[in-house]
């Protein structure tokens, strides 16, 4: 193989879903993607959230020995407290209203959320 596409190959692995089996999750952070028989998916993961998503299907009944894989999201620093949620909506309603009102004509604003687990 030539050493550019094994570089290649290294940062985005590809990997079969098994049909009997079942396949480990990432580990580490990273992405990786899934081929399967309902489809091609990407899975990737930080230091708070796992997730698998569909990023292709097949067209054309293509019988291939692989395995299913369903779409998931795993938060890996637990659930979100819901008052935290409401008040970041709060915080970003009242965000939007302020640029408004000061004639901003972006439509965008950032916050992040942050808890403990």
């Amino acid at each position: 193989m030539h050493p550019m596409d094994r570089t290649l190959q290294q940062s985005l692995p590809t990997v079969m879903a098994p049909r009997f089996g079942k396949l480990a999750p990432l580990e580490t952070n990273g992405e990786r993607l899934i081929a399967a028989t309902n489809g091609m998916f990407l899975e990737a993961r930080r230091p708070w959230i796992r997730i698998v998503r569909r990023i292709a299907e097949f067209r054309v009944a293509t019988a291939i020995p692989y395995g299913a894989v369903a779409e998931t999201t795993d938060l890996l620093c637990g659930r979100i407290p819901p008052d935290l949620i409401g008040a970041f909506a709060k915080l970003a309603a009242h965000s939007m209203r302020m640029k408004w009102e000061h004639g901003s004509s972006g439509t965008a604003t950032a916050h992040s959320l942050a808890w403990p687990r």
